[in-house]
């Protein structure tokens, strides 16, 4: 049994419950993880033990959804008056986060988004620079299909305590909003606990995102900043 099959036991059982230092030393004991090795300092950096088998690519990668994942935090605190903290970085869900009450959920975000070189061709040649609203709706669906199956298969103890974060990244909540009025019924089959539209659109110019509520139903809808034409960064 290797050190580091140890440590991905022993950061499992961490991320799963709330524990003292008391509990997590007593979790590394029944784990066997050697005295030499520290446990609360393998959690603390539990990122460079994770990036270990990481290319430069990948971690260029989690650090994006990691911007992402702030923006969404903080849409996430103005929209619902409740905070989330990130407690650590994964894969199925990307993030796992932590609530004011100490419970902890993941994240998963997913950019719904044209293909590049499509949107590449519709820019120049078209000078279309938003994505066809509807072809929007059918890419998001897809992406929640394939997103709900992965829960249901790869999310173990996180099946059923996961928000989906569904990125637009070319395409405005207002341009959606009208066909997303008749939809609501549409997403209530799906496993996750949350499901929110972002709409990342802006971000460069005003440095912040709004957010849609999906699922569940006392957050369904357009949840605007206080001023939709507030002024850009800068």
């Amino acid at each position: 049994m290797t050190i580091d099959f140890l440590y991905e036991k022993f950061w499992q059982q961490i991320l799963c419950e709330i524990v003292s230092e008391a509990d997590a030393k007593e979790i590394a004991t029944k784990l066997l993880i050697p005295d030499r090795i520290d446990p609360l300092a393998f959690t603390a950096n539990y990122e460079v033990f994770l990036r270990k088998g990481m290319s430069d690519q990948q971690i260029g990668k989690k650090e994006n959804e990691r911007s992402d994942l702030n923006y969404f935090l903080d849409a996430y605190e103005f929209t619902t008056g409740e905070k989330l903290i990130e407690f650590a970085s994964s894969e199925c869900p990307d993030f796992i986060c932590v609530r004011s009450n100490g419970e902890k959920v993941g994240v998963e975000l997913v950019c719904v988004m044209r293909n590049p070189e499509e949107a590449q061709f519709d820019i120049i040649v078209d000078k279309k620079f938003q994505a066809d609203s509807q072809e929007t709706l059918d890419e998001m669906f897809r992406l929640l299909d394939e997103k709900d199956k992965k829960r249901s298969n790869n999310y173990g103890h996180w099946a059923d305590k996961t928000i989906l974060v569904l990125q637009l990244s070319d395409c405005t909540i207002l341009a959606l909003q009208s066909f997303l009025n008749d939809m609501k019924s549409d997403f209530a089959d799906y496993g996750f606990v949350e499901i929110w539209l972002a709409d990342y659109t802006g971000v460069e110019a005003y440095r912040d995102i709004e957010l849609f509520g999906l699922v569940p139903d006392k957050w369904w809808g357009y949840h605007q900043r206080q001023n939709p034409y507030r002024k850009p960064y800068g």
